[in-house]
């Protein structure tokens, strides 16, 4: 039988544990809708959308916005149309992720800029506009020369949806797992014991 005198020092130094470990990083998913307007080859087609994952130390601010042109730095992105890719490692990086967020830290308005010399990808919120006071139309866009003007595929038809979710640390697991093991390490011994009182 489960011996009272240790259960209790173990389950309030799991709780102190859980309760001091690091935040959990947040994780932001973008999908935006199906091409739908094609200028030269990219070799995309109207089953092509735009997907970016962007990993944040911490969740965006409320009241965010894309005026103060103040650059978010993710630990680490990724994204793709399903033909193009980039992420944070590749070579000859631009990038640019402006935000705007409502009073909770919603996401209400961006601007993403991705891009290399040979392939960009980028979204815009419909509503987005900058100090210039020119609105944005396209909301996704990819661009596979930027030396040559035109040749991109991108849609038009409405803002994507993002959803937000959090990973726990390393750190957050293991020091959640280390009191289970020495409970199971000490239930393991009194059964033992036990046995051999029997």
């Amino acid at each position: 039988m489960l011996q009272a005198r240790w259960i209790r020092p173990v389950l309030l130094g799991m709780g102190l544990l859980c309760a001091g470990v690091a935040s959990a990083d947040t994780v932001y998913n973008y999908t935006g809708n199906n091409f739908n307007q094609f200028y030269g080859s990219t070799g995309d087609t109207t089953s092509n959308f735009l997907t970016i994952t962007m990993t944040l130390a911490s969740p965006l601010g409320a009241n965010l916005s894309i005026l103060s042109l103040t650059n978010i730095t993710p630990i680490s992105w990724s994204a793709s149309d399903g033909t193009h890719s980039l992420d944070s490692n590749s070579a000859g990086l631009t990038t640019q992720f402006f935000f705007s967020t409502d009073g909770v830290g919603t996401i209400t308005q961006w601007i993403i800029n991705l891009s290399t010399p040979s392939v960009g990808l980028e979204s815009y919120s419909p509503e987005a506009t900058l100090s210039d006071g020119v609105q944005n139309v396209i909301i996704n866009d990819v661009y596979i020369d930027r030396s040559v003007f035109g040749v991109d595929a991108s849609s038009n038809t409405g803002a994507g949806v993002w959803t937000v979710s959090s990973t726990p640390e390393p750190t957050t697991w293991s020091l959640t797992m280390i009191p289970l093991a020495v409970m199971g390490w000490r239930w393991r011994r009194s059964r033992r014991s036990a046995a051999r009182v029997l």
